[in-house]
């Protein structure tokens, strides 16, 4: 597999060919045509026919019923709940008197409660053994599906669902639809009972969002949504936006214990815009804090949460000398692009002041793409930018921490999201 100068090549699964792009300016000519369609390897992600992988009139339909939960006023309405799911990680911390921790057990509960709580209504401090269930199987179901995705033999069905792997797969996925399916039903039920009209489009979750659009008498996909429709995308939003939160605060913490400086500037940034006992309750708030914006892009840019993503060309596409055909499933590394020395000087070292904006603005628009880039751009990526600067925000205004190891001593794989092949432990000191 050599990766010529226009940063692209050819490799294998099995008997499936792919074409990979590591180069900032054949992402864009991909990436800004219109009509993109996923890789038929998102299906195997437990994804079923949600907005990440559908395509066409049905895609462009869930876009425009899922982009009002993302909207500022909504963003805004989860502030709070972020500020309830991360004092609770900063409480059992000190009640625990955790002093060295890999964080990953503590960022991953705060992030799933997050998420249950504005797509279900889930209290955040309710459900705790079910969670824990859950966790431990989404663990599990992206390891078995990546191995899935690598090895084309288990991409028919029949093969797949006999394995040991696929009847767990099988299992995990079960439990977690009976919950949503008894979640749906039950708050379209209660809808069924309100006659005020203005009630019945209040928007409180994902599910009360999905439900102003269910109608079990239509078959039309761009106007309407049944309850399995409902259920993927709100399996879309959990899947999609827990895990590589998770990955980017783990990574961004860890970055920040290996450069102290950086760690007190933005502690000092924090400290001056919120009292002890506050946090931000706005975007305006949250967006106020330059430096902090900048960290959280500089960690994302050098362990981008979501390392890979993959399209089946709609179209033909002009890669610097080459031409790629319709219908050839391409690969993107966002982490090769990322440290790209064309765009980045230094580019393995971590230095959030690139993300100034006197240098950010000098950066080509392909060149740093951690959410995608076009119309099949992440569509939750403000708010996963939210849920990350307010989790390090709890966090530095308890303490301060050292890693305990440095970035070169530790290994990572580029799975389904950016993954350490060990603990990042950080050494906590509580401030006075």
């Amino acid at each position: 597999m050599k990766v010529d100068n226009e940063g692209v090549f050819v490799f294998w699964l099995g008997w499936y060919p792919m074409v990979a792009i590591t180069d900032y300016k054949g992402a864009e000519a991909v990436l800004s045509k219109p009509n993109q369609k996923k890789g038929e390897e998102y299906k195997f992600l437990g994804l079923q026919d949600g907005i990440v992988a559908s395509h066409g009139q049905k895609w462009r339909a869930r876009r425009r019923m899922i982009d009002p939960f993302f909207n500022a006023k909504s963003l805004t309405s989860y502030i709070p709940l972020m500020n309830q799911a991360f004092s609770l990680v900063t409480k059992d911390l000190k009640e625990e008197k955790v002093e060295t921790i890999d964080m990953a057990h503590n960022i991953h509960i705060g992030s799933l409660n997050v998420i249950m709580e504005s797509t279900m209504s889930i209290p955040v401090d309710s459900m705790k053994d079910y969670k824990k269930v859950i966790l431990s199987d989404l663990e599990s179901v992206e390891k078995i599906a990546l191995t899935r995705i690598l090895n084309p033999i288990l991409w028919f069905d029949k093969i797949f669902f006999q394995t040991k792997g696929g009847k767990f797969f099988k299992e995990a996925v079960d439990r977690f639809d009976a919950v949503l399916i008894d979640k749906i039903t039950e708050r379209l039920d209660s809808r069924k009972l309100k006659v005020d009209e203005k009630e019945q489009k209040m928007r409180h979750d994902l599910i009360d969002l999905l439900a102003v659009h269910h109608d079990p008498n239509s078959n039309d996909v761009t106007q309407s949504i049944d309850i399995e429709g409902m259920k993927a995308e709100i399996v879309n939003v959990i899947i999609a936006g827990h895990d590589s939160i998770a990955a980017g605060i783990r990574w961004t913490l860890f970055l920040l214990g290996n450069h102290i400086e950086c760690q007190e500037i933005l502690y000092n940034e924090i400290a001056t815009s919120f009292a002890d006992d506050q946090y931000p309750t706005t975007l305006d708030e949250i967006n106020r804090l330059t430096y902090l914006d900048q960290c959280v892009k500089e960690s994302m840019r050098l362990y981008p949460p979501i390392p890979l993503t993959s399209y089946q060309l709609e179209y033909d596409a002009e890669v610097g000398k080459y031409v790629v055909p319709k219908g050839t499933a391409v690969a993107f590394s966002f982490y090769t692009i990322h440290r790209d020395e064309k765009i980045w000087e230094n580019p393995n070292q971590f230095d959030p002041d690139r993300f100034s904006p006197e240098r950010y603005s000098k950066i080509p628009r392909y060149g740093y793409i951690p959410f995608g880039l076009g119309k099949r751009s992440c569509v939750g990526q403000k708010f996963a930018m939210i849920e990350m600067k307010v989790f390090i925000i709890h966090l530095i205004k308890h303490y301060s921490w050292i890693s305990t190891k440095n970035v070169d001593e530790v290994k990572f794989a580029m799975d389904v999201s950016t993954k350490p092949l060990e603990p990042l432990n950080i050494k906590l000191t509580p401030r006075n």
